[in-house]
């Protein structure tokens, strides 16, 4: 995303400084003052054990060096989010890689979101690629794989002492999941939502059966566009699809969060009354570039979201906060370069109180010893050696020690990338073009334990790019998150 640095009288300036004095000085909209027990301040961290892999510090303001997760926490986090890939080349975002976050953050008393990808990487608007080792599945078997995968991940950290509160069966659904089985195409009066509310009755099943008492989420981008929402929603309800919590995503612009959060507060109002079901922002992020912008942002958000009516709002996740001078290519976080939290960071300590870590900036506070059993080793390229052992017949009924067994070689891998016109139209013509794009390398060298065999020089490039564009036919491409 491009920025223009504004003038010191610029309007948009002015408006912005307005409004964090009415959240400062006049209490208005006060996100503290609506908060119940459980909403949730959080922070999606998936890419955090990656970074401490690569030797990545962490400073709080003061200029002490801490662990990320203390930090976090000294911002008023107390919510993980972070995603799974079924059979990542890398190994980052693997089952073994999410338990070990998830067993260090729940022993820091952080509650856990688990955001199911369905996928070996990105999966998003514009792409929903099937795991390799699904490859040729019917719906049915990936509909079992679905499960299997599900009961897997969730009994590991069951087993870790790890309950997530929320579940994500999917991610940023807006085009539905595992193309082609699962597709369907935003805005069409036709489309076949059946394909895809089994699959996602599958995922609900599953996470019943390990975790009854967690909320299982829907997830679909541009939170400001209720014509998508409805959309999405009335198939799926039409098609039986099960759901407890309705997830969005939102990536305004610095000139055009005012509108798209007035309008995601009606979109959530909305979802509330027609499907009387809970809204989570599963997903935020703005350039980083511009925190006192981003900080009005987040408080309104925050505070939009922590009031709606019947506690129906359950909390506001920051995407990858932690990413910082340009990690991966990615410009949206809240840490400035020297790894510190920006002011955006702020918005979630308000009405909340914390106490200030003491130490000596510049010293290393002690790693937790969850951290020291997740070391991996980097390397310039990653051989991975698998062996092509058959593959899941999915069974027909759901374990908690679920084994995939895929009951085929894959001969060729989904596309990459996908870009999708939906005919969806908003109420607004104003754009927003958050641009997200990663590109790196993966180097660790994780243990494979999922018995396929392929070997892999790594290179992981990962394309983040949104472009909700808010006209009669908006342009929705996200890529990669």
């Amino acid at each position: 995303m491009s920025k223009t640095p504004g003038k010191i009288f610029n309007g948009s300036l002015i408006k912005t400084a307005l409004i964090v004095l009415s959240f400062s000085f006049f209490g208005l909209s006060n996100p503290g003052s609506a908060f119940s027990a459980g909403f949730a301040r959080g922070s999606d961290v998936g890419w955090l054990s990656q970074m401490e892999s690569q030797g990545i510090k962490f400073y709080n303001n003061a200029g002490i060096q801490q662990d990320c997760l203390t930090i976090l926490q000294g911002k008023c986090i107390d919510s993980i989010r972070l995603r799974v890939w079924v059979n990542p080349p890398a190994g980052w975002c693997n089952k073994a890689d999410v338990v070990k976050m998830a067993t260090r953050a729940a022993a820091m008393g952080l509650r856990i979101m688990i955001d199911f990808h369905y996928a070996d990487s990105w999966a998003d608007p514009g792409k929903q690629p099937i795991p390799a080792a699904w490859a040729g599945y019917t719906l049915a078997q990936l509909s079992q794989a679905v499960s299997l995968h599900t009961v897997d991940v969730l009994s590991a950290l069951s087993a870790a002492g790890v309950h997530p509160e929320w579940v994500q069966v999917g991610n940023e659904t807006n085009n539905g999941m595992l193309w082609p089985a699962g597709e369907v195409v935003v805005g069409t009066a036709a489309a076949n939502f059946a394909p895809f509310a089994q699959l996602i009755n599958s995922g609900y099943a599953a996470v019943k059966s390990v975790e009854p008492n967690a909320k299982v989420v829907i997830h679909i981008s541009n939170g400001y566009d209720n014509n998508l929402f409805r959309w999405m929603f009335d198939g799926l309800k039409a098609a039986g699809a099960n759901w407890d919590v309705i997830g969005m995503s939102l990536y305004p612009s610095t000139t055009n969060w005012t509108t798209l959060d007035t309008q995601c507060q009606a979109n959530s109002n909305d979802m509330i009354t027609r499907y009387g079901k809970p809204v989570v922002m599963s997903e935020v992020g703005m350039d980083v570039t511009d925190p006192t912008n981003s900080f009005a942002f987040l408080s309104d958000i925050i505070a939009k979201n922590s009031g709606l009516p019947g506690g129906n709002g359950l909390g506001v996740f920051y995407w990858e906060p932690e990413s910082y001078n340009g990690w991966q290519g990615y410009n949206m976080g809240a840490f400035d370069n020297t790894g510190k939290p920006t002011h955006a960071m702020d918005a979630f300590s308000n009405g909340c109180s914390t106490s200030t870590p003491t130490g000596t900036p510049g010293a290393t506070t002690p790693t937790p010893t969850a951290t020291s059993t997740a070391t991996r080793t980097a390397t310039s390229t990653l051989t991975a050696t698998r062996t092509n052992s058959p593959t899941p017949t999915p069974s027909a009924t759901a374990s908690k020690t679920a084994s995939l067994t895929p009951t085929n070689t894959p001969t060729s891998s989904p596309s990459s990338t996908r870009t999708n016109t939906p005919t969806t139209t908003a109420s607004s013509s104003s754009t927003s073009t958050p641009t997200r794009t990663a590109s790196g390398t993966a180097s660790p060298t994780p243990t494979n334990t999922t018995g396929n065999t392929a070997t892999a020089s790594l290179t992981s490039t990962a394309t983040k790019s949104a472009t909700p564009t808010m006209t009669s036919t908006p342009t929705d491409t996200l890529l990669d998150r």
